[in-house]
């Protein structure tokens, strides 16, 4: 999967063209057997015209396109590629990926390209409107079914024991003797056997730590997430959905408030 930024509307055809030369020979570095998606603000908007419809699908926000919109369909085409985002039916404010400063204006510039013979995977493209990402852009969603490789081979877990136990001498002490009535238990044949003899020795090993070492507690590493920033958010979060419900001049100062107060926290 690539991200990208496409140059804006009112560039120069130099530039345009430069930037899909470059992301050219990046995609030419990926193997054609794979599942290559392009997502990212092309800066294009898909009307509903008939050219390029084999790049495109009948689920579009706009009714006129743009400049940008025939590039990117040139280069979808020439690459076998087929632009997901209009695959699926949504309402208008689930098609809509950014907003105007003028908030009046809801375009739909951001994009998902997609391998043509991989399409079927594509479940579904969408925007989020409820996700507070700081930015005149909405939160696109790409759902993608795909078969994963299984192996047999199982990846190690890391082992992480309690520290405070192994800095008791009573617990190395119960440790080492429940560890010596493991070992001599085990059958003489096994012993004569190198292999085997291993497999029982780290298996005594191991349960004997578990036993009385025991493991640490399971704990997610968040230490930048603490209740302050929890309320920070959810404070932010209200203005926030009263703007989307209903946007004015009031519900939108409100917001840049309380965006304002949380960014000096």
């Amino acid at each position: 999967m690539s991200n990208i930024h496409a140059p804006t509307e009112e560039k120069g055809e130099d530039t345009k063209e430069r930037f899909y030369a470059e992301l050219q020979q990046i995609q030419e570095k990926v193997p054609k057997h794979g599942l290559l998606i392009i997502i990212g603000d092309y800066n294009a908007k898909i009307g509903r015209e008939r050219v390029y419809q084999t790049a495109i699908r009948n689920h579009t926000l706009h009714e006129t396109a743009n400049r940008n919109w025939e590039l990117m369909c040139e280069y979808a085409i020439a690459n076998d590629m087929v632009t997901a985002s209009t695959f699926f039916q949504h309402k208008n404010i689930h098609k809509g990926t950014w907003i105007s400063p003028d908030t009046l204006t809801l375009n739909r510039i951001d994009h998902v390209l997609v391998s043509n013979n991989k399409k079927q995977m594509m479940q579904d493209v969408r925007t989020l409107r409820g996700p507070n990402c700081d930015s005149d852009h909405f939160l696109a969603k790409v759902i993608v079914k795909q078969k994963l490789i299984t192996t047999q081979k199982e990846i190690a877990k890391k082992l992480r024991w309690d520290n405070s136990n192994l800095q008791s001498p009573e617990k190395l002490r119960a440790y080492n003797k429940r560890l010596n009535e493991r070992l001599e238990n085990q059958n003489q044949e096994d012993m004569e056997n190198v292999e085997q003899n291993w497999q029982n020795i780290k298996a005594a090993i191991l349960e004997a730590a578990k036993e009385i070492i025991q493991m640490q507690p399971s704990t997610a590493y968040r230490e930048w997430w603490d209740e302050e920033c929890r309320k920070a958010i959810e404070e932010k979060n209200i203005p926030r959905k009263k703007c989307l419900q209903r946007r004015t001049r009031a519900t939108q100062e409100e917001y840049k408030k309380k965006t304002c107060s949380n960014e000096n926290l």
